[in-house]
């Protein structure tokens, strides 16, 4: 299928520069597309003891070429994080919410799957909401990187669905309890640094070029 060229976009002024770059391509909807996924999160680095959790978002590609996009999401995870306490567990419900925008790559291939690569900048915004005795709710933001890759499968020349796959890199600044400890009568809680934070995204997307 020819595209005039496609890019998913999450906030309009990030894609203002390539909007201006292709020109045109702008003169119609059919290099856009619209779409939705549904995700299984793997913690990894300092949140690898996070247990694994869903993810779900909007996505929106607009097509500069054949084989090149800009590409913007919003993503929402949700983790459990274990707190540890002298007679069982507490959980620490991690909620994040991503702003991505980035470049894909898509080579033209003669194959049933359109294979793409690509990664780009993202905004995070993350909180916790603790039911550990001692333990606080967090909050906190920041820049993140992340990297993609996939396959899509043409229902039909507007319609497609295939797998994703996608590492998400977030450096915190926060330390996060870990254990909550009893001495002499009094609780203390023992804190763990939450600096470096990866995510594996792994699952489905669906999109819908508009018309």
């Amino acid at each position: 299928m020819k595209r005039g060229g496609r890019l998913p976009v999450l906030a309009p002024w990030l894609l203002l520069p390539a909007l201006l770059w292709a020109g045109p391509a702008w003169s119609g909807t059919d290099n856009m597309e619209l779409g939705v996924n549904y995700n299984w999160t793997w913690p990894q680095m300092d949140a690898a003891h996070m247990q694994p959790g869903r993810s779900f978002g909007l996505l929106f590609h607009y097509w500069l070429n054949d084989t090149t996009a800009i590409d913007a999401a919003v993503d929402q995870f949700d983790n459990v994080w274990k707190v540890s306490e002298p007679h069982g567990s507490s959980d620490v419900d991690f909620k994040m919410y991503l702003l991505s925008a980035g470049a894909r790559y898509s080579p033209e291939v003669d194959f049933f799957l359109s294979p793409y690569f690509g990664g780009g900048l993202a905004y995070e915004l993350w909180n916790t909401t603790s039911s550990a005795l001692g333990a606080k709710d967090h909050k906190g933001s920041g820049l993140a990187l992340y990297l993609t890759g996939g396959a899509e499968y043409r229902i039909s020349p507007r319609v497609a669905i295939g797998p994703s796959l996608r590492f998400v890199y977030a450096p915190f600044k926060d330390r996060l309890e870990e254990r909550v400890l009893v001495s002499g009568g009094k609780r203390f809680v023992d804190k763990t640094p939450l600096t470096q934070v990866g995510f594996f995204v792994t699952g489905l997307n669906f999109t819908v070029q508009i018309r």
